[in-house]
């Protein structure tokens, strides 16, 4: 594979965080408690700002800066972007020996991962954890997790999109891979699926 670009190696960097977050989200149990799901959604908010600073960067590393936006919420920035036509979004794929195929149920649409980053929001910025008990606090614990598994199940093998020389190149990147050379891989004609 060609040497990556600056932008691409911005993507690695910032993808590499995310899958550091994944796994640590992997490795909870299930929260039982406030501070459990407040864990949780901080990692989960972390990863939706991961994206939307990401979309960002991909529209200003194809057309322009857009400073004034690196000051918005994840989901305010989402929204814009969406509302520009200028956001894309990782793809699902499946991964398996000699098959890689795209897995469009598992996606996340702007509307979705506003809904993650809301939940996530409403739980680190709760005012009053010690009221959120019994129902209410199973409840929001069910929806954490069930959001965080979701979005592990979107990005932890998902393929993007950069400019490459004038043409539109794919890149395969798989989350469980971080550190070796398999995380980040170009896809060609070539690859299976």
């Amino acid at each position: 594979m060609p040497p990556l670009t600056e932008f691409q190696a911005f993507y690695v960097f910032g993808a590499s965080i995310i899958a550091e977050r994944l796994a640590l989200l992997r490795g909870l149990p299930p929260p039982r408690s406030y501070l459990e799901a407040e864990a949780m959604a901080l990692h989960v908010r972390k990863i939706v700002e991961g994206v939307a600073f990401a979309a960002l960067s991909a529209f200003e590393h194809s057309v322009a800066r857009l400073d004034d936006l690196r000051e918005k919420d994840a989901d305010r920035l989402l929204g814009f972007l969406e509302s520009k036509g200028l956001l894309l979004l990782p793809k699902a794929q499946d991964v398996r020996p000699g098959v890689i195929s795209g897995a469009p149920d598992r996606d996340f649409a702007v509307a979705d991962l506003k809904v993650a980053f809301g939940l996530a929001s409403s739980l680190v910025h709760e005012r009053h954890p010690e009221q959120l008990t019994g129902d209410a606090l199973a409840k929001k614990c069910a929806e954490i997790s069930s959001t965080a598994r979701r979005l592990d199940g979107w990005l932890w093998n998902h393929a993007t999109h950069f400019v490459r020389d004038s043409r539109q190149a794919t890149f395969l990147v798989q989350m469980g891979l971080l550190g070796v050379p398999g995380f980040f891989v170009e896809m060609t004609k070539d690859d299976p699926g």
